[in-house]
């Protein structure tokens, strides 16, 4: 997909085109892959996407705060050094 705009502008007419082309094509697409399902096998498919969707939230949210504690600790100690201060050249050039 394309990208947005800057601040103050406006995708031309011919982007705005492609845009409505390419939105059309992804919902054609959905439309064939979920054609064989029945409404309940669509509901229930949704249902098992939303609670998916709830436990890798979850789990993404667990993940990001361990990461922010690591990386105070690593502050903390002086760790967030760039490489080049905190290792020794392997290489000397003259």
């Amino acid at each position: 997909m394309r990208q947005e705009p800057g601040p103050g502008k406006h995708h031309g007419a011919i982007t705005n085109s492609l845009l409505r082309d390419e939105i059309a094509r992804e919902a054609r697409v959905a439309a064939t892959e979920f054609a064989d399902l029945s409404d309940e096998e669509l509901l229930a498919r949704e249902a098992e996407s939303d609670q998916r969707w709830d436990v890798v939230r979850e789990e993404h949210q667990r993940l990001y705060s361990e990461r922010r504690k690591v990386k105070r600790e690593k502050s903390r100690r002086g760790l967030l050094l760039p490489p080049s201060m905190t290792t020794t050249p392997s290489r000397t050039y003259r």
